[in-house]
């Protein structure tokens, strides 16, 4: 069974570091209808993911979740960064 999460989000992404979620690695995917392939993100640990996820779009308060901004900042410097490099997989 697949227990990967993938999210071409980058603020989203940042969270998700933030959160200890193991990032796996960057994929390029390869859409035939757009001229600029998409990045993603790639996560383990689905359901904790999802679970996340949920907090996150509905800016739902948790007690188990904070944020500090700076490292927030520098997560999402850091995940642009990596966009930047070549170490990014292309899906097949």
């Amino acid at each position: 069974m697949n227990n990967e999460f993938s999210t071409k989000d980058l603020h989203f992404a940042a969270f998700l570091f933030l959160q200890d979620v193991n990032l796996i690695r960057l994929e390029r995917r390869q859409l035939e209808y757009k001229e600029r392939n998409p990045v993603y993100f790639i996560f383990d640990n689905v359901d904790r993911c999802l679970e996340l996820e949920k907090i996150f779009w509905k800016g739902t308060d948790s007690e188990e979740i904070r944020v500090n901004a700076k490292q927030y900042v520098d997560a999402v410097r850091d995940l642009r960064a990596r966009l930047s490099s070549d170490v990014i997989e292309k899906q097949v």
